[in-house]
């Protein structure tokens, strides 16, 4: 089944992890893009300096790919990203 961005929207995070430790990258980018925006936006809530949320955020995420092979859903992908 082609996957297009309908699809991935109604998506479960634990679908799209799953098929992203499989090595998808579509599902890789679509976790990213999901959460990219609300993370940068809790990261300037803390910082109050944009560049430093840019920073963080992409520091987090560059974190969530490195790591998301060892995720075992023993909590919610949101609270294992925050």
């Amino acid at each position: 089944m082609k996957k297009n961005k309908q699809n991935l929207a109604n998506q479960k995070d634990h679908e799209l992890v799953q098929a992203a430790q499989s090595g998808d990258q579509v599902a890789m980018t679509a976790l990213y893009n999901r959460y990219f925006a609300a993370l940068y936006r809790f990261c300037y809530w803390q910082t109050n300096k944009s560049v430093d949320a840019e920073d963080l955020t992409q520091d987090v995420m560059v974190a969530m790919i490195r790591s998301l092979p060892t995720f075992r859903f023993a909590a919610s992908f949101r609270n294992f990203l925050y």
